[in-house]
């Protein structure tokens, strides 16, 4: 058949539309680059940092120097590994568009006129050592997702190289066809894992049973949800009080003030809490706000009352009147706590300038210590001879210590 002009755009199109790439869906992408990054080199860098605090460690606890001392190794090596080596080096050689170590080889012959067989050792260690870490990654990877089986019983350590050798023989055959094959394996596998895990978190945060129902990172939000388990106390006869705590920091959130509303028009029986340190993070609350957070109550014509929260016995007194008052049908309560933290918000305020507040101040405030004070009252009162505070400071550090061990134990 003759082409003539008006079929040659008709071709064209064809050929242009069976040379288009084939449409992906967004959410197959994610999933697929998901599998990619963290089934293949995600957590290597993890279980390296990991393995390098617990040898540094030495099989005692893993301290704040050891961490900063690992964090250290690891920049300077990303430091003089990428800027030394790749940017200054590599990514200066440029055999005719090639780069890397075996191009790096070639310039070196093309400079020195000749073959060396010290420049080629030098350009077939390189290779060897990329070719290497290429295979270090993902057994890296694999080895710490396989050493999990030992958290759930000591009895799997001896599988867990066997294992993870069984593992890496099946990805390394999958990844002889292409990353596409490796997301296609991972991507489900690994989006079920973090289903799995934010579902396992969820049940650790919340747990109805003991009355505690779910926390969040969204400030002030914990007040709508108790308000809700307020409404069902109520609706059901029960004499339990939903006591929500927030920070002075929320004092100016829209959902704290639509919950402390619905409580008092519901007559909830609630006792909101609000624990004052003073600062939101690092935002003095005088900043923030022309009244005291408990004077807020009066607008919607529920109590207000300000505590001294570094006064165990003050604590619970007021407490205890306002968890009595909901109780009994006289709806909700607003205590606000004056307390202090002797720490910054984060830990990441030990490197940063914490002007906001002074040493002296922070020092005045250790002085109103609530654990010490009534401790050293009860002594004085004649309730505890100093044998028995100091008895009863040794049994809480056990405790203290116990629980630590315990939940660093756990998976």
């Amino acid at each position: 058949m003759m082409k003539t002009p008006d079929t040659l755009p008709n071709e064209a199109a064809t050929a242009e539309h069976n040379e288009r790439p084939a449409k992906t869906s967004f959410w197959k992408l994610t999933v697929g680059s998901i599998g990619v990054v963290y089934g293949d080199i995600g957590t290597s860098p993890l279980y390296a940092f990991r393995e390098a605090a617990k040898a540094a460690a030495g099989g005692g606890v893993v301290d704040r120097g050891i961490v900063l001392g690992v964090l250290s190794l690891i920049l300077w090596s990303l430091i003089i590994v990428v800027t030394l080596k790749y940017v200054l080096i590599l990514l200066r050689a440029d055999n005719n568009g090639e780069g890397g170590t075996l191009s790096l080889t070639a310039l070196a012959f093309r400079a020195l006129g000749r073959r060396t067989p010290t420049v080629l050792m030098l350009g077939i260690v390189g290779a060897a050592m990329f070719y290497g870490s290429s295979l270090i990654t993902p057994a890296l990877s694999v080895l710490s997702a396989v050493e999990g089986l030992k958290v759930a019983t000591p009895a799997f350590e001896p599988f867990v190289l066997p294992l993870t050798f069984v593992i890496l023989i099946g990805l390394f055959a999958v990844q002889s066809y292409g990353t596409g094959k490796v997301s296609v394996l991972f991507g489900p596998v690994t989006l079920v894992w973090f289903l799995v895990v934010a579902g396992i978190g969820a049940m650790h945060i919340a747990d109805v049973s003991l009355g505690i129902y779910g926390a969040n990172g969204i400030v002030g939000a914990g007040a709508p949800i108790a308000c809700g388990a307020a409404f069902r106390f109520k609706s059901s006869g029960s004499s339990t009080v939903a006591v929500p705590f927030f920070g002075d920091g929320a004092i100016n959130q829209g959902v704290l003030h639509e919950s402390l509303n619905l409580a008092a028009v519901w007559n909830l029986p609630m006792v909101f809490v609000c624990e004052n340190n003073l600062y939101a993070i690092t935002t003095p609350i005088k900043d923030a706000s022309k009244v005291q957070p408990h004077e807020r109550a009066a607008a919607y014509g529920m109590s207000g009352q300000l505590v001294d929260g570094m006064d165990v016995e003050a604590v619970y007194a007021a407490t205890a009147i306002a968890v009595e008052k909901a109780r009994n049908g006289g709806g909700p309560s607003f205590l606000e706590f004056s307390t202090y933290r002797y720490c910054g918000h984060q830990t990441a305020e030990r490197f940063m300038n914490t002007s906001y507040r002074t040493k002296s101040e922070v020092a005045e405030w250790r002085l109103k210590d609530p654990i010490e004070n009534w401790g050293r009252r009860m002594v004085e009162q004649g309730q505890w001879t100093v044998a028995e505070r100091e008895a009863a400071d040794l049994t809480i550090e056990r405790e203290l210590e116990e629980s630590v061990a315990f939940a660093r134990a756990g998976p």
